[in-house]
């Protein structure tokens, strides 16, 4: 085949492409996958912020998902310095999405505590 052969069905293959583009009235794109969750708003705070030792620490927060409360939902509580494998008290989620629990302060020192949730 010559290079005038190869021209010719190379633009009878691609006038081929355009009638049928044409007439199914169709050109599609490339597919996209995407994914879709929820957007979770979730807050801890502590009653106060100076204690005793063997003080009783009240937690509370609120746990939303796409701006409504979660019910029913089983929070942790650990202390970020232990690592959150060590669960120091657990609350339940109420109507609206919030949640209530207390922890008895060990010994000094200073505490940085977390709370997590898994859906």
């Amino acid at each position: 085949m010559n290079k005038k052969t190869k021209l010719v069905s190379a633009c009878i293959l691609l006038l081929t492409l355009v009638t049928v583009a044409v007439a199914t009235g169709w050109i599609y794109s490339n597919t996209v996958t995407v994914h879709v969750h929820n957007a979770y708003t979730f807050t801890l705070n502590a009653d106060k912020g100076d204690y005793v030792v063997g003080g009783l620490i009240t937690f509370t927060g609120l746990l939303e998902a796409n701006g409504v409360g979660v019910v029913g939902a089983t929070i942790q509580i650990f202390d970020v310095n232990v690592g959150n494998s060590t669960i120091l008290t657990n609350a339940t989620t109420i109507a609206g999405g919030s949640f209530i629990c207390t922890y008895t302060l060990p010994a000094t020192g200073n505490y940085t505590f977390q709370a997590q949730y898994q859906p």
